[in-house]
């Protein structure tokens, strides 16, 4: 990490903002995950989904910390010291390569939703008419400006070190999960919603909690390069855990009214729709939603640019390119998006680098050094984690992966 202008801070702060962000606002799978509550029980698909997310992802969370700390260098250099120290097959550096392909594809994500989030709220500020969907043109027109200014805001706020103080995170995470909570008050959705369960219930939240919160993109991993030997891993993802799930919840009654037809999670065209359906409700809770998909795709972009930067550094990059690089990426990553097929390939990345993860974590690397990583205080602790690592997670991904095929 020599060289990296973080060396000497740990921001986990602003990491844990960031991914908390792309959980629960709209943003990465969190609101695939509140669609399939609507269409699975509501509330009561939080049941299995919270189980899931125990046994199964809050271990593989704690494996890529303990795995940064372990390495103390960003990816990919980081990983392919841990697979020299293990002796073990190069193949599993392939985790490396493909967290920051998804890293990169998740940045263009981020930068998507802050876009959209400043296209409509640009729009509705320069148009006097009620808010109706602009012209095709105009609305490129708006996402290309809005892209730029959301670019240069990220670039801006990623050097703030006011930005790394924890009141700053933990307020501006309030102020979103308030902003929820008005949200769904404000559409006339704050009663609970109970549908009838359809089939692939289980499998449905097995696969949302292992997107929600099994693979880090390499941002788990870089954050653990400089966790503090004192910092609980146990501790801080189940604060991750639990207060993302929480978000996933405020969600639920809003897509419960707020969607009447089944469309893609992560397309420009949905989330317009989404704003839209709001708007005849009220102006205000319109005006809200997108807001909260600004800052938390503000927020979001800022925090997954570091451990690329991070990366970048250590493989030799000079500071003063280190820097604009990530940017350059998510912009072409989030004109990538654009195709259908490519968040087909996204999630399906994510779950083969949950495998690749365990099977790593589980079997290659040495229990002694992943034992030390951890500083889990009780044994029986280090055991069920264990057991999930090398047993449940493999078995319930391939089950899951065969599953889906019938």
């Amino acid at each position: 990490m020599s060289g990296s202008p973080l060396s000497a801070r740990w921001s986990d702060p602003l990491a844990l903002s960031g991914w908390l962000f792309l959980a629960g606002f709209g943003v990465g799978q969190g609101w695939l995950i509140a669609l399939d509550a609507s269409a699975h029980g509501g509330f009561l698909f939080l049941l299995p989904l919270t189980l899931f997310s125990i046994l199964l992802a809050w271990p593989l969370y704690q494996t890529e910390l303990a795995m940064g700390r372990r390495a103390g260098r960003e990816l990919p250099e980081g990983m392919a010291r841990l697979t020299r120290e293990a002796d073990a097959p190069r193949i599993y550096r392939l985790w490396s390569w493909g967290s920051l392909l998804a890293l990169a594809l998740t940045l263009g994500m981020a930068l998507l939703a802050a876009s959209l989030g400043l296209e409509n709220l640009l729009h509705a500020l320069t148009v006097s008419a009620t808010h109706s969907r602009p012209a095709p043109l105009s609305l490129q027109g708006w996402l290309g400006i809005a892209m730029a200014i959301c670019v240069t805001g990220a670039s801006f706020l990623h050097g703030q070190p006011w930005m790394r103080q924890r009141p700053f995170v933990l307020g501006s995470t309030l102020v979103l999960i308030l902003g929820l909570v008005v949200l769904d008050l404000g559409s006339g959705s704050g009663q609970s919603h109970l549908a009838t369960i359809h089939g692939g219930y289980g499998w449905a939240a097995l696969r949302d909690a292992l997107l929600l919160h099994a693979a880090g993109y390499g941002l788990w991993f870089s954050t653990g390069t400089r966790m503090p030997a004192s910092t609980s891993i146990a501790r801080t993802s189940l604060l991750s855990i639990l207060v993302s799930l929480v978000s996933v919840a405020l969600m639920v009654p809003l897509t419960t009214t707020a969607t009447d037809t089944v469309f893609h999670p992560f397309s420009i065209d949905s989330l317009n729709t989404i704003g839209l359906e709001l708007s005849y409700r009220t102006v205000f809770a319109d005006l809200l939603f997108h807001g909260i998909l600004f800052l938390g795709g503000i927020f979001a972009l800022t925090a997954l640019a570091e451990p690329l930067q991070n990366s970048l550094v250590d493989q030799g990059l000079p500071a003063r390119w280190s820097r604009p690089v990530p940017y350059a990426i998510a912009v072409v990553a989030a004109i990538a998006l654009l195709i259908p097929a490519l968040l087909t390939f996204r999630s399906l990345l994510i779950l083969a680098l949950a495998l690749l993860l365990s099977i790593f974590g589980g079997w290659a690397m040495k229990i002694s050094h992943l034992r030390k990583s951890l500083q889990l205080p009780e044994e029986l602790l280090y055991n069920l984690l264990r057991i999930s690592i090398r047993i449940l997670v493999p078995l319930s991904l391939i089950g899951f992966g065969i599953g889906s095929l019938f």
